[in-house]
């Protein structure tokens, strides 16, 4: 080969070069082009996966709280029982359950594990479940760089516990059958309200004896005086209470404005109502646990229960007739069906005695 043709054959080979790093540059550029794609695509799957995940942890915990609470209200339950529901509903949800705990009633561990297969009981003071699962799923673009499958992994916690009810009114009634006694004082019987029965509650005043009982108007917040106990009917809004316990009651005398029968009549007759039960007051909030060894003219009364009432009507604005049973003296009363006496506590409250009727107020609730 002579010289000339040597040099154009070089001449050509460096003609050709830069085509050759082209490609390569197109190349590289090309899959990272795709990567980026990948990665917004397969980003925005992922986060719709992840949405997915938490719901499906979200509802396997809430089975197994809904299994504790059977558990607790008379229906027996094991551990592998909370484990089995747990698995079930997160497997519809295409969630595999990896683990799960115990916890309180405010989502903090016990520290004891939920157990596939376990036959052993559910720990008493267990109140809630901890779940953790994972989903995974296949990547569209992003196996291009080599990422074949993401897993997205979540956790959830539910609690159950007693339910506090909405329909919580701010007034209190003695657990036995209470009449007056002509002079508008508290009679108090030694029967119970009777479920099903059609009373007139009377809401009398301060007995003649330290041992009866009274109705008492609650300002739940020692604050608004009058005012806020007919807000308090209009829209309820107690507090947390835990049953049994002593709670502080200011009766504001006879709180029988026309604002108040309104409220009552406008708002829940004809429907359920609850309002607190008590058996015992004090003077001063007796040491947790005991009684009261300061009986008299009492800031404190004690509630075991809740009275659940269908609510006939209000009479609360003066004095009529519908109160003054047999010349009583009542100047106000509620009239309606005492439905149940309900014995439990608030939401975020721990476990009380257990159930004795179907009206008992638990809940099931998601908290993280």
């Amino acid at each position: 080969m002579s010289y000339q043709e040597l040099d154009g054959m070089s001449q050509k080979l460096e003609r050709a070069a830069p085509h050759g790093q082209m490609l390569v540059i197109v190349g590289v550029a090309m899959v990272a082009l795709v990567a980026m794609v990948g990665l917004v695509i397969d980003g925005g799957f992922a986060w719709s996966e992840n949405r997915a995940t938490q719901n499906g942890v979200d509802a396997a915990a809430h089975a197994g709280a809904i299994v504790i609470l059977e558990d607790h209200i008379g229906d027996p339950q094991t551990d592998g029982d909370v484990w089995d529901a747990m698995e079930a509903v997160a497997t519809v949800n295409g969630v595999l359950l990896e683990e799960a705990e115990y916890t309180t009633w405010e989502g903090v561990s016990l520290g004891i594990p939920v157990t596939d297969g376990g036959s052993g009981p559910i720990p008493d003071d267990a109140q809630g479940v901890r779940a953790i699962g994972a989903r995974e799923h296949e990547t569209f673009f992003m196996q291009v760089v080599g990422i074949d499958d993401v897993t997205v992994r979540n956790d959830a916690t539910s609690v159950t516990g007693p339910a506090n009810p909405a329909n919580l009114l701010p007034v209190s009634v003695p657990v036995n059958v209470t009449s007056c006694d002509g002079q508008n004082k508290a009679e108090i019987s030694d029967d119970l309200w009777l479920e099903g029965v059609l009373y007139v509650f009377p809401l009398c005043g301060n007995p003649t004896t330290e041992s009866g009982g009274s109705y008492g108007w609650i300002d739940w917040y020692d604050s608004g005086g009058a005012p806020e106990i007919w807000e308090q009917v209009c829209d309820p809004n107690p507090p947390t209470i835990h049953m049994p316990g002593w709670y502080e009651v200011i009766q504001s005398g006879n709180v029988n404005p026309a604002k108040l029968e309104d409220c009552f009549n406008d708002n829940w007759a004809g429907k359920l109502i609850q309002i607190p039960l008590f058996d015992d007051k004090c003077i001063t909030e007796p040491p947790a646990g005991e009684a009261c060894t300061q009986p008299g003219s009492p800031q404190w009364y004690h509630f075991p229960a809740y009275a659940v009432i269908l609510l006939d009507w209000a009479y609360i604005n003066g004095t009529n007739d519908v109160c003054n049973v047999n010349n009583n003296g009542a100047t106000s009363c509620l009239v309606g069906t005492f439905v149940d006496a309900v014995f439990e506590g608030s939401v975020g409250g721990e476990w009380t005695d257990s159930p004795t009727s179907p009206s008992q107020g638990y809940t099931v609730q998601l908290i993280d």
